[in-house]
């Protein structure tokens, strides 16, 4: 049995503030087993009626869309778009906004000497903020983190969306940069987040999120200098508690710095988007 489609009476349309507009007309189709038949069919019917390119006055074909509503009955909603945005960005277009900001975040060193007025001669010297010399672990001290975050938005052709960027996108997401990215040095830029949209009949908009946190080196905590630390890895400390005699209180004393990779890093330059 061959496929019978049949139009339905009636269509409608829709005119957005962006000077796109939209036609949708319905078609039932009979005599088919499948959805992409029921498509197949459709499209068949449109071009022998509408001829090819499938249009309706300046309104191209996009999308026809199937339903089952019996069995062997299908229906299809063709939808005619134009895509034609007024002042929107050519394509190659870039463009970018950025934020500067601070996080919450809580310390347990001081980034200098701590200094002490002593009421007598003892010369216990605290290296731990809130240390207190009763041996107990000090508490850590909230403050306001400086923070960057940074997003670029390209307008590409839609056919350079493919597959395979999709999923170098996908394998890129929550790495650091191993080589000199966009101004940061490795290890200081965290790639956060991209959103891709459709913008029209060929092209499309993708947006790259990323956040920064400056490398450090040259940190010195209680007696251990030398210490170097990327912006997005994590360091703490191993304190040993030590008393010079049983009339001398109880030190905190830095005796390890550890530094660790919590994020792996990648070639952020393969997003495309330039370095």
């Amino acid at each position: 049995m061959s496929a019978i489609v049949s139009e339905i009476v009636g269509q409608k349309g829709r005119l957005s503030a962006d000077a796109n507009a939209e036609l949708a007309k319905t078609y039932h189709v009979s005599g088919v087993s499948t959805e992409a038949d029921a498509i197949a069919a459709c499209n068949a019917f449109l071009l022998s009626s509408l001829g090819s390119p499938i249009a309706i006055g300046s309104l191209p074909l996009d999308t026809i869309d199937a339903t089952e509503i019996a069995d062997s009955i299908y229906e299809c909603v063709a939808t005619f778009r134009t895509f034609q945005r007024r002042s929107a960005p050519a394509v190659g277009e870039v463009q970018f906004s950025f934020e500067l900001g601070t996080l919450s975040t809580e310390v347990a060193y001081p980034v200098g000497a701590i200094s002490v007025y002593r009421s007598g001669s003892d010369s216990w010297q605290p290296q731990l903020l809130n240390d207190d010399g009763k041996g107990s672990q000090p508490s850590p001290v909230p403050i306001l983190e400086p923070t960057y975050d940074e997003s670029e938005t390209h307008w590409v052709p839609l056919d350079s969306i493919t597959l395979g960027y999709r999923q170098t996108l996908k394998a890129l997401i929550g790495k650091t940069n191993a080589t000199f990215w966009k101004g940061n040095q490795p290890g200081e830029a965290l790639l956060t987040g991209v959103s891709g949209t459709r913008r029209g009949a060929s092209d499309a908009e993708l947006t790259f999120r990323w956040s920064v946190r400056e490398n450090q080196t040259g940190i010195t905590i209680g007696g251990i200098t030398g210490v170097s630390k990327q912006g997005w890895q994590y360091l703490w400390v191993r304190y040993e508690t030590t008393r010079t005699s049983d009339d001398e209180p109880s030190v905190e004393t830095p005796s390890h710095v550890c530094v660790a990779s919590v994020y792996r890093s990648a070639d952020l330059s393969l997003l495309g988007i330039g370095v």
